[in-house]
C-alpha cells in the first residue's frame, strides 16, 4: 500500500494508505454513518463528485456482490451501473472477506472501476471536523514520486451541475408489459423507488429532461399534483385518555363542571 494524504480545504491533513486505484483525486468530502451497504452507497448517483467517508470502522469484510440485473432490468445489489463516488475513505480496510454472495474484494472492485480508496484514516476526527465546519472540498495525493500528482485543481462542488451529469439521457421503461402507465419528470431518483413501483405491478416510463441548475422549480411532490398524507395511527385502548361527560381538561388535569348559580 502506498502512503497517501487527504488534504482538506482548510489545510487539515490526514495520512493513510491506498487500497484502491492509485490516482490523485479531488472532490467534496462528506461522511456516511451506515454500518453496512457500501456497495449501494458507492453506486448511488447522489455521491457523484464526492469523497465518501465511512464512519463505521471496519469496511470490506463482506466483499462486493456481483453486478446482476433482475428480469425488470434493475440492478439486484447496486443502486447504479457503476461507482459514482470519487473515492472512499475508511478507518480499517479488511483485505479478507467472507460472504455467501461475495464475488470480489472491495479493493479489487475499486481498482477495476478506477476509484481510489484510502485506509488508516482517523475517520472520527475527520467526521468531527466535517460536522463542525460543514462539508468542504478536499484532495487525495500520493506521498511518493512514483505517481505524479500533477496540478490537481479543486473545482467548487456547487459550480458543477452533477444533476445533469448523472441524469438519464433517454427514456427508460421498467416492466413494460403492464397495463398502467404514468410519467414522472423529477430529477434522478433512487433505484429502490423504481423497484417499489415495479413490484406493485405498474408500468413506469421515466423521462429525465435536462434540468436547470441547481434544482428545477416545481419538483416538490405537491407541485407535481401528488398529495402527501400522514397515515392515521390509532392508540391502543389502554393508552387512550377518556374524559368523563361534562368534565373539562385544563393543563393535563380534569375539573368537574361548575354548577350554575
Amino acid at each position: 500500500m502506498r502512503n497517501v494524504t487527504l488534504i482538506l480545504d482548510d489545510g487539515t491533513r490526514f495520512r493513510g494508505q491506498s487500497f484502491g486505484y492509485e490516482k490523485p483525486v479531488a472532490g467534496e468530502v462528506v461522511f456516511n454513518t451506515a454500518m453496512t451497504g457500501y456497495p449501494e452507497s458507492l453506486t448511488d448517483p447522489s455521491y457523484a463528485g464526492q469523497l465518501m467517508t465511512l464512519t463505521y470502522p471496519l469496511v470490506g469484510n463482506y466483499g462486493v456482490p456481483p453486478f446482476t440485473r433482475g428480469a425488470d432490468g434493475i440492478p439486484d445489489y447496486m443502486e447504479g451501473a457503476h461507482i459514482y463516488a470519487e473515492a472512499i475513505i475508511v478507518s480499517d480496510y479488511s483485505e479478507n472477506f467472507s460472504h455467501w454472495n461475495a464475488a470480489e474484494s472491495l479493493g479489487d472492485w475499486l481498482k477495476r472501476e478506477q476509484i481510489p480508496g484510502i485506509t488508516g484514516i482517523d475517520t472520527r476526527a475527520l467526521t468531527k471536523a466535517l460536522r463542525e465546519h460543514g462539508v468542504m472540498m478536499g484532495r487525495i495525493v500520493f506521498d511518493d514520486d512514483a505517481i505524479d500528482n500533477g496540478q490537481l485543481t479543486i473545482d467548487n462542488y456547487g459550480d458543477i451541475n452533477y444533476v445533469d451529469r448523472v441524469s438519464c439521457k433517454e427514456i427508460i421503461v421498467y416492466n413494460g408489459n403492464e397495463s398502467r402507465k404514468f410519467s414522472i419528470d423529477t430529477p434522478k431518483e433512487e433505484l429502490n423507488c423504481q423497484l417499489s413501483i415495479v413490484t406493485r405491478g405498474l408500468r413506469r416510463e421515466s423521462q429525465y429532461p435536462p434540468l436547470p441548475h441547481p434544482q428545477r422549480r416545481g419538483s416538490h411532490p405537491r407541485a407535481l399534483g401528488l398529495r402527501l398524507q400522514r397515515p392515521a395511527v390509532r392508540r391502543p385502548l389502554h393508552l387512550q385518555r377518556t374524559r368523563r361527560p361534562g368534565h373539562v381538561r385544563r393543563g393535563g388535569a380534569e375539573y368537574p363542571p361548575c354548577d350554575a348559580e
